[in-house]
């Protein structure tokens, strides 16, 4: 989940929905939730075979048609959606998403699909700005929201990739005296079926290339309708 790299700047970090008002005070709560979004919440579809073009920082990736403006329930992995859905509500937890996703391709369109899923509450969304890979933008994030929020001693992690990388970082962060406290990790690995692409080559004859369109099997893919 989160393909992609770099990372949004948590010192003044955005809320879901735009970002619009002040994020409700957190300083006080215990537990941290951290919720992916591709392949974790969300069955973001693999680039279908006949795709020779960038993927996840694509945003045909994630807009129709390959994924319909609104989305029904089958696109969503009900319980992460429904463990989402209680930290929300937990007032002694904050809710985060973190994604690998750019900053400035993907912010409406995921806010808006978090929406359709009843998670417009969450706390803050982090998107990527800058170059670094994925999980060290993630692990910088989770740094920043443990140094601001010192009650925090519960972290749930719910990743489809990278879940080592991020319980060896947090609990590396646990044994140093950086936090000057020991931190629980609750790692929830998700392994889900991604949905399939419903777009078709015609849609976008841009990422067929040439080494598929110059084939029997791009030229046949090219005419599916």
């Amino acid at each position: 989940g989160g393909r992609g790299g770099g990372g949004v700047g948590v010192e003044a970090p955005q809320q879901a929905g735009g970002g619009t008002g002040a994020p409700k005070p957190t300083h006080r709560r215990r537990r941290l939730f951290i919720f992916d979004f591709d392949g974790t919440l969300f069955r973001t579809p693999l680039p279908p075979p006949w795709w020779s073009y960038r993927w996840w920082d694509n945003p045909d990736s994630l807009n129709p048609p390959t994924v319909p403006a609104a989305v029904d329930e089958g696109w969503w992995v009900a319980h992460v959606v429904e463990d989402a859905r209680r930290a929300i509500a937990d007032p002694d937890a904050i809710a985060v998403l973190m994604t690998g996703r750019k900053e400035l391709l993907f912010r409406t369109r995921i806010e808006g699909l978090l929406a359709q899923a009843g998670l417009g509450g969450l706390d803050w969304v982090f998107l990527n700005d800058d170059k670094r890979h994925t999980a060290a933008t993630k692990c910088n994030q989770m740094r920043a929201i443990l140094e601001s929020n010192p009650m925090v001693d519960e972290v749930h992690i719910f990743e489809d990739r990278y879940m080592e990388t991020y319980s060896d970082f947090l609990s590396d962060l646990s044994n140093s005296n950086t936090l000057q406290r020991r931190l629980t990790v609750v790692p929830h690995d998700i392994k889900e079926r991604p949905n399939q692409a419903l777009c078709k080559p015609n849609d976008f004859p841009y990422a067929i290339g040439r080494e598929n369109a110059n084939s029997k099997i791009g030229n046949r893919a090219y005419n599916l309708q």
